[in-house]
């Protein structure tokens, strides 16, 4: 949503041009590569920078109502009892991940947050994967979208799939993952689909 607002404020009005490379090539990209595409969709200089200001401003104003997803912070919760160590990566800042996870849960209970400042997505999961200190074989990653997909395997580690407006419109059909609505979902989920106990 915040996406296609800022689009429209740079001045882009194909907004479902846009929603099909955000399915497509764009899936899985940050603010600016999005940015860079809208402007190469312009065709007009100055773009990109105006569109990550706007995302930003946007995303700033709307974080006091961006609520978790079901069943996060009871899952966190008991994966924090269990001892096990939970990574946070993400396309956005670590500043704006810590924002919006300080009103649920300290930030400090996770292993590592990784947003854009640490780099593009496959090295953010490379980072988190050598903070946990385990294989990547041992690593579960949940994730809404392809790309976080793509990303998982090449590292080899599981994948579970959380439904979300966006991931839902994405194309799974080459894909059979295990797919849960809530994190309330996961531990059984991981248990009957790798043999992994997280409790």
């Amino acid at each position: 949503e915040l996406l296609l607002e800022s689009a429209r404020h740079v001045g882009f009005v194909n907004l479902d041009q846009l929603i099909l490379a955000l399915l497509a090539d764009l899936n899985g990209a940050d603010r600016t590569r999005v940015g860079h595409w809208v402007q190469d969709q312009l065709q007009r200089p100055g773009v990109v920078e105006s569109f990550v200001n706007a995302f930003t401003s946007r995303f700033s104003t709307h974080l006091e109502t961006v609520t978790p997803v079901a069943g996060f912070v009871p899952f966190i919760e008991e994966m924090l009892h269990s001892d096990v160590r939970v990574c946070v990566v993400s396309l956005a800042p670590a500043q704006e991940i810590n924002a919006w996870l300080r009103p649920v849960m300290d930030p400090a209970n996770f292993a590592g947050i990784f947003g854009i400042d640490d780099g593009p997505k496959m090295q953010a999961t490379r980072l988190a994967i050598a903070r946990l200190g385990v294989d990547a074989t041992s690593v579960i990653s949940i994730g809404d979208t392809p790309a976080d997909l793509a990303v998982a395997a090449q590292f080899g580690c599981h994948f579970i799939r959380m439904h979300s407006a966006v991931g839902d419109r994405c194309d799974w059909s080459r894909a059979r993952v295990p797919t849960v609505t809530s994190f309330a979902d996961v531990p059984s989920t991981v248990k009957a689909e790798f043999r992994i106990d997280l409790g």
